[in-house]
């Protein structure tokens, strides 16, 4: 089910970063934006399920959509927990399993942008300064 939903947070977050690192540099415009978007994530946090529903009852559905949630918390002013344990209480999870979740889907979400970040990095790093960063390193 982990990797369901990192497939998932995949789908929506690496088309998100690419389309909005550039565009994210300051400025008033995403001063706005970020300003929005805290607000969307505390609207988000006021909505709840039943929390009827354990970990066992959670099915592939569930985790497709936990990880397009999480995806969008690419965005800056978008809680990463705060999106993923809405959705899960909005499906009627119980609130400490969805807590639990939301911790371990986190971890390689957060190792793919890291990897993803740190490999765009490299590709845009001119030849010669890689291979000095390389030799750097070792």
């Amino acid at each position: 089910m982990l990797i369901i939903s990192t497939i998932s947070t995949g789908i929506t977050g690496i088309p998100l970063y690419l389309l909005f690192r550039e565009g994210f540099k300051g400025g008033m415009q995403a001063t706005v934006l970020i300003g929005a978007l805290l607000i969307l994530t505390g609207l988000l946090l006021r909505l709840r399920g039943t929390g009827a529903r354990s970990i066992q009852d959670m099915n592939a559905m569930d985790m497709i959509i936990l990880g397009l949630v999480q995806g969008f918390s690419i965005l800056p002013g978008i809680s990463r927990s705060g999106t993923t344990l809405a959705a899960l209480l909005m499906r009627n999870l119980k609130q400490d399993e969805a807590l639990a979740i939301s911790f371990m889907i986190s971890v390689p979400a957060v190792l793919g942008a890291l990897a993803l970040n740190h490999s765009l990095f490299l590709v845009e790093m001119p030849l010669a300064s890689a291979s000095l960063a390389y030799w750097h390193l070792l």
